[in-house]
């Protein structure tokens, strides 16, 4: 099953790579489906992998990848993911990721 890519991912995509900096600490955000997330994994510094709605049928694989890896997660709940809600998504990352 293909994820469908809608106008709504691409427009959190556009607004969270607006945010390079998040509590005066540098961030980088990396978007994968679930053919390309493990090479990302295996070449990136990844602190916290954000588990989108649009790959819900591949969740069983993406979060045992990311418990082999030792990487947190965090599952983004469809009503979060709309635009009006990217701060809260912030504030959560915040009180995981340890800066």
């Amino acid at each position: 099953f293909p994820v469908t890519i809608t106008g709504q991912t691409f427009a959190f995509k556009r607004t969270l790579l607006s945010h390079t900096w998040l509590d005066d600490k540098m961030v980088n955000f990396f978007f994968e489906d679930q053919n390309h997330y493990s090479e990302v994994l295996s070449n990136q510094s990844i602190d916290l992998v954000l588990i989108s709605p649009e790959v819900l049928l591949y969740e069983k694989q993406i979060v045992g990848s990311l418990k082999n890896n030792k990487i947190q997660y965090i599952h983004i709940k469809p009503i979060d993911y709309g635009l009006r809600r990217v701060e809260k998504i912030f504030d959560t990352i915040a009180k995981i990721i340890s800066f």
